[in-house]
């Protein structure tokens, strides 16, 4: 569960000026193909803006739509999403299987859960603010459970939206679409007034836990290790709003990115098609803990030694002045996995960390030399210093591939692994000895 709305929000929802936008669309964003200029996300961006205009048609008192293409130009993409879902009448997601692969989209859907959940603590009604529209038939047949409980009506005379979905539609049955975002207008625009649940609080978003975590959609696992400390342990001498009330809420780019460096690490890795995991570096964790090998390769018989995946190390540069979390790292560098790969940015907004910047890199430098040396080695010079979130942006997915390719050459795919037999990669290894040789397409 994730943080309750505050109190603050408004007892009733029909205080027309606390609300935001007529409807919320979540989707399942398509990053394009590098050299792509054709826009993966076309049809459901057309979708929303007829869909907007019928409803303006309808009631012009009511506030636009939001989709997350629209951001005003300097605004934090995360920031504006947030606050558009905290402030919203209607939530309309659009199912389909990528939809409920979709770990941002389960977030979206965990904050508006909780406001209709807060609304039926209020009023006793949850209210019907949930209008999903069957954009693909999905291949499978175990929806969510929170999806079976909201089903998308039938607004065709016939079966063919449900049949179909409203892709096959958009594309191939032109009057049927027009019609069914007519009918879809409608509803929003009637329960706009009466069914919108309170206002939530505009950070829900960063720290939600899906209602559908993404049931391994991509094998390439990723585990992104944070090593930050929380607002209430730092010392007076450091401005406690670069911390949260976790480790993972760590924001060192602020105020230029309210983001958690976690996850926008996270989701970059998303578009890169990794399935990425926020944990926190302690003595137990798997960077932490030597490697047993076989031949030069590491054993993967044993989840405390072996990972099911890389793993990017994002590291505040004041934690390595602290004894436990500097140990943790220290050790880490000694074990000279070339899987783990660290991060440690120096924001260009952060005064603080500029003025100590000399005594800080002096810890870093002597607490982790070998990690460094090779961050040094392998970074483009232009964003060495990850100064800004662009810089950011520019040098994790290299980072990443790096981690991804040293983890696949030294892991050995085992038959009798605890992990489940093969890796994603089988062809790392032959076949045990003792079986023969596979011949034919198989």
């Amino acid at each position: 569960m994730g943080p309750k709305p505050p109190e603050s929000a408004p007892s009733l929802p029909t205080e027309i000026d606390a609300f935001g936008p007529a409807f919320f669309l979540s989707y399942s964003r398509v990053a394009p193909l590098r050299g792509d200029r054709t826009d993966p996300d076309y049809w459901v961006k057309r979708f929303y803006h007829e869909l907007a205009g019928e409803i303006r048609s309808l009631d012009a008192n009511l506030r636009h739509g939001f989709i997350a293409d629209h951001v005003p130009p300097g605004s934090s993409p995360e920031t504006v999403t947030a606050r558009n879902l905290a402030s919203c009448r209607i939530f309309v997601p659009l199912y389909g299987d990528d939809y409920f692969d979709d770990e941002q989209c389960g977030r979206e859907w965990t904050v508006f859960e909780q406001r209709r959940q807060l609304r039926r603590a209020r009023t006793g009604d949850d209210g019907e603010s949930v209008v999903p529209v069957l954009w693909t038939r999905p291949g499978r047949e175990d929806w969510p459970e929170c999806a079976r409980r909201v089903r998308p009506n039938p607004l065709l005379s016939n079966d063919l939206y449900l049949r179909l979905g409203l892709f096959e539609l958009i594309r191939l049955h032109e009057r049927a679409y027009h019609e069914v975002v007519r009918l879809l207008a409608k509803e929003i625009v009637r329960r706009a007034h009466t069914e919108a649940p309170p206002v939530a609080a505009e950070d829900a978003l960063s720290w939600a836990t899906p209602a559908f975590p993404a049931p391994g959609r991509s094998t390439r696992q990723l585990f992104i290790t944070v090593v930050a400390g929380v607002r209430r342990s730092m010392p007076t001498e450091r401005n406690p709003d670069f911390y949260g009330e976790r480790p993972e809420d760590w924001r060192p780019y602020q105020p230029e990115s309210q983001e958690p460096i976690a996850m926008r690490a996270a989701r970059i890795a998303r578009t890169l098609g990794y399935q990425p995991e926020i944990r926190v570096l302690t003595a137990t964790s798997p960077e932490v803990k030597p490697e047993v090998r076989v031949n030069s390769q590491i054993r993967q018989d044993s989840p405390f030694l072996q990972p099911s995946g890389a793993s990017i190390l994002l590291a505040d540069p004041w934690l390595f002045r602290g004894f436990k979390e500097r140990r943790n790292l220290e050790t880490v560098d000694l074990r000279k996995k070339e899987w783990v790969r660290l991060m440690v940015p120096w924001s260009s907004t952060d005064h603080e960390t500029r003025e100590q910047r000399t005594a800080l890199e002096a810890h870093v430098h002597n607490a982790v030399p070998w990690m460094m040396q090779g961050w040094r080695r392998t970074c483009q010079q232009h964003v060495v210093d990850l100064a800004t979130p662009e810089q950011f942006d520019e040098a994790l997915p290299a980072v990443i591939d790096r981690a991804r390719n040293h983890y696949l050459n030294n892991s050995r795919p085992l038959r009798d692994s605890t992990f489940g037999g093969y890796s994603g990669r089988p062809r790392l290894a032959p076949p045990p000895e003792d079986e023969p040789p596979r011949h034919g397409s198989g």
